[in-house]
């Protein structure tokens, strides 16, 4: 999934450069030609500063050290300063202005009077590039602890003074104050001795932030009183404004395990010549910012003279990973019998006031696992070349959930059948394949779990930045070893084989929530829920649903929000329900993106009908009703409305699919809904048979009463006229005087002698069955007792007709035998 891309060859560009300058010049030949470029630094500006050692055409065959400039967005190089003697440059800035070149020259101290002879010694020196002839002036700073200098830039370029800050690791952070002035048109040069100013004292790590001109280091700091005294390490930033005006802004205490460093504790600095900071090779830290107020200090814990517990890192036999391995406890399994060790780092987040702490075990035994932090986007990334990468979700939008976890070798298997398939080198989440060509040439893009990523394990800590002229602020990593710069890039195509075969629904849920939040692309998030849709049943369908309408939603409601008010407000993907126009819009889509899923494989199409109940059903149209149905449920859950017409398409999918009794348990459990449209399809297509007049009558029965008897109007069958006919002689009955009709005599209920003229408005003269009529006659009297016929008049002729009905068809008795 994670991919690293090769963008360019820096050192070797920087050769090409050196090789084709020494022809044009036509430079005598050396034992050594010339030795490889060495990266030491990139300014602000973009330029990157190399060094190279080489003959001039006035050195006499004498070897002197030449520092060059790189301009990426130019794509051009330059010398922009010649040393009269062969020196070995370990650090080196250059001012806004480009007349004065800092530069930290290591050596050995041979001396008689050198205290520890053929120690290393760093030296510090300031050349003027611009002169008329070489002035080279020492700061007189000769150390064995390691020293870098960097000049400050402001936002526009001075000629009257440069800001140049010495970082002397273990003692001290001075900064020089240096006033130029012009020689001749365009030479600028010093004007007088540097006025120099202490920022902070004894310091045990420090990195220089380039783009926003800070300076983190690390303290030891005493808090407490008394017993409760103790020494703690504090992470504190200096943030550098105008004409090197600077404010601390920042002090950090840190939480999580840290090893005490004294000053007389051993040291070791890395032959890695481009590094923002001091290169101790005992000690992995990186502060990593965003613009958006997103602060984070990652830490490696590494095995060092620094680290109190000697047993760090874990030996340990190969073991097998647990059945629940923990979402950042990750294991990679070693191939061989050999030893394994643990790996950990801590990420504190200091805008969340939490700690992240991660652990990889099952490493091959190994002391120099170096991980690479850097952003990817918003997401924190941890990387180990060839072993693992893990995304972090750090940002300060989200609470820190949804890491993507991607490791080396754990589905061993299906990584196997797809390098088969032909997704060759491409190595997956958890798992290891078929190996890159390990030629160099041949590899453009190396995927970091891949075993050709291994040789990758020299990363520097500094990103470049500006070098590829599609994406200037894209930053880049630069292989210390080779000079290779990468460049990150998402293979989405393995994204979804790793969505289909990870293992962990944790990972699943992450990958699309990553899908959803950076790439919004709508293709890629259909083809996720593809795959998804073929275990419909699975548990974690609902939980992917719910995350797709929670973050569609919050993203929807984040673009109406100014970007500088989204920093002032408490906003996070938990609360998101304020905006209910988001809601149904992202419900909406995700109803059609479900739809898409199985409906155009239905042979109706047409949604503004809904389909015919009677007609077979298939397979597909089964599992667009479970996807449905499990839509519909995590709406409920989250409090999201549904769209317009979908509950009555989901009822008539429910009939279709369902068999009768289960279509009525999901009516009775409030699942499928009888809508007035679901109940006109009803009426409508289905038939009046024995069967069909039954399962109508149990649809009908669940409605409310007054729903009902509208269906039974609109049906029209003989079982909606005996219904109503039941329903009026019910009310008639129950509303009478009981106590008034016990008074009556049995003469005034003379049913066969009664005179039907006495009310002229009768209508029982069309009644020709005399039993039945005697009946409708007593109904009538009561009905004229009420008072209330104008508004529900009792209709004779009506009852009389569902009456002799039903006595006809179904009524088994034999009514001739009866004597009336």
């Amino acid at each position: 999934m994670i991919e690293l891309r090769n963008v360019c060859n820096i050192v070797a560009d920087a050769a090409n450069y050196v090789s084709r300058r020494r022809r044009e010049r036509r430079l005598p030949s050396t034992a050594k030609d010339s030795e490889h470029p060495r990266i030491l630094n990139q300014e602000k500006n973009g330029i990157i500063l190399f060094t190279w050692d080489d003959v001039t055409q006035t050195s006499k065959g004498a070897i002197c050290t030449h520092v060059g400039l790189y301009d990426p967005t130019k794509k051009s190089h330059e010398v922009i300063w010649v040393y009269n003697q062969r020196a070995r440059i370990v650090s080196c800035s250059l001012n806004q202005g480009r007349s004065l070149l800092a530069f930290t020259v290591i050596g050995r101290d041979d001396s008689f009077t050198a205290k520890i002879p053929g120690k290393d010694v760093y030296s510090v020196f300031l050349a003027e590039t611009q002169a008329t002839s070489t002035r080279v002036f020492s700061l007189n700073l000769e150390r064995q602890h390691f020293i870098k200098v960097q000049f400050l830039y402001d936002s526009q370029t001075s000629d009257r003074e440069s800001h140049l800050m010495v970082m002397l690791h273990r003692e001290s952070v001075g900064l020089y104050h240096i006033r130029l002035g012009r020689v001749g048109e365009k030479g600028v040069v010093m004007r007088d001795q540097p006025k120099t100013e202490q920022l902070i004292k004894r310091f045990f790590w420090c990195q220089w932030d380039v783009l926003h001109q800070r300076l983190y280091y690390l303290q030891y700091v005493k808090r407490g009183e008394g017993d409760k005294a103790r020494i703690t390490p504090n992470v504190s930033c200096i943030q550098f404004y105008q004409n090197s005006q600077h404010d601390n802004i920042l002090d950090i205490p840190i939480e999580f395990p840290f090893p005490h460093i004294k000053t007389s504790s051993k040291f070791h600095y890395s032959s890695d010549h481009l590094d923002c900071g001091i290169p101790d090779s005992y000690l992995n830290m990186v502060v990593l910012t965003l613009a958006n107020g997103t602060f984070c200090i990652c830490y490696q814990k590494m095995s060092s003279p620094y680290t109190v517990d000697r047993r760090s890192p874990v030996k340990r036999a190969k073991v097998s990973p647990g059945p629940n391995p923990s979402p950042l406890s990750a294991h990679s399994l070693s191939e061989s019998d050999e030893e394994t060790v643990d790996l950990n780092y801590y990420i504190c987040m200091v805008h969340h006031a939490k700690t992240l702490h991660g652990c990889v075990t099952g490493l091959p035994y190994s002391r120099k696992y170096r991980l690479h932090f850097s952003w990817h986007g918003d997401y924190l990334m941890v990387l180990l070349p060839g072993h693992f990468v893990h995304l972090l979700n750090v940002g300060i939008e989200f609470e820190p959930c949804q890491h993507i976890l991607l490791h080396e070798r754990s589905i061993h298997g299906n990584i196997t059948s797809i390098h088969n398939s032909g997704d060759s080198g491409v190595t997956m989440v958890t798992g290891s394949g078929d190996s890159h060509d390990t030629s160099a040439a041949a590899i453009l893009d190396v995927c970091v779990l891949s075993p050709a990523a291994e040789k990758l394990n020299n990363l520097s800590n500094s990103c470049l930045y500006e070098i590829q002229r599609d994406s200037p602020m894209g930053t880049c990593f630069y292989d210390n070893s080779s000079g290779e710069v990468w460049k990150v890039h998402v293979n989405m195509e393995t994204l979804i084989q790793v969505f289909v075969h990870c293992y962990m629904s944790t990972t699943r849920a992450a990958l699309l929530h990553y899908v959803l939040t950076r790439t919004r692309d709508f293709f890629l998030i259909k083809r996720l829920f593809e795959m998804l849709s073929n275990d419909i049943p699975s548990s974690e369908v609902p939980a992917l649903m719910a995350e797709f309408l929670i973050v569609t939603t919050y993203s929807s409601m984040r673009r109406q929000f100014d970007r500088e008010i989204l920093k002032l407000v408490p906003f996070t993907a938990s609360d998101t329900f304020r905006g209910q126009f988001e809601k149904i819009q992202q419900s909406r889509q995700l109803c059609h993106l479900l739809w898409n899923l199985r409906g155009p494989l239905l042979p109706y199409t047409d949604l503004d009908f809904l389909p015919n109940l009677t007609d077979p059903s298939s397979d597909d149209e089964y599992e667009l009703f479970q996807l449905f149905e499990r839509y519909y449920q995590t709406c409920q859950d989250l409090s999201f409305p549904l769209p317009q017409g979908f509950v009555s398409y989901f009822t008539a999918l429910g009939y279709r699919n369902l068999n009768t009794s289960l279509f009525l348990q999901y009516v009775d459990h409030g699942v499928l809904q009888l809508t007035g449209e679901f109940m006109a399809q009803v009426l409508a297509d289905i038939q009046d048979t024995k069967e069909g007049v039954r399962i109508k009558q149990q649809i009908i029965s669940r409605l409310p009463q007054n729903l009902a008897e509208e269906c039974y109007r609109e049906w029209n069958n003989p079982l909606c006229h005996r219904y109503f006919a039941h329903k009026q002689v019910s009310s008639i009955l129950q509303d009478s005087n009981i106590q008034q009709e016990r008074s009556r005599k049995l003469s005034d209920y003379s049913y066969m002698a009664r005179d039907r003229s006495e009310s002229s408005n009768s209508s029982l003269a069309d009644v020709s069955f005399p039993p039945l009529a005697s009946f409708l006659h007593y109904l009538e009297t009561l009905d004229t007792t009420k008072q209330t016929h104008t508004q529900n008049p009792l209709d004779v002729n009506f009852l009389s007709d569902v009456a002799l009905y039903h006595t006809k068809k179904e009524n088994k008795y034999d009514m001739s035998t009866v004597n009336f």
